[in-house]
């Protein structure tokens, strides 16, 4: 299932929340700008609906990939 406002309406539940950042600084990215957690999914299918879904030509998405005991996490940073 795909967690996030941006995608089904329903919040990140927190006990998924707390195994991302809640915002990273990547390079080239100017002082003060961060890439914020939007969304999260369980499977690749549901990674590639998430980035299809913030594409829309000036979002730019990165995707962070978590193990945990139920399974691999993705989750979807926007800036």
């Amino acid at each position: 299932m795909i967690y996030g406002v941006n995608f089904n309406g329903s919040e990140i539940p927190e006990g998924i929340k707390r195994r991302f950042r809640e915002r990273v600084k990547l390079p080239g990215m100017k002082r003060g700008e961060y890439a914020y957690l939007k969304g999260v999914g369980q499977s690749v299918a549901e990674r590639d609906a998430m980035l299809v879904t913030m594409d829309n030509g000036r979002r730019k998405a990165v995707i962070e990939e978590r193990q945990t005991l139920v399974g691999v996490w993705y989750g979807i940073y926007a800036y």
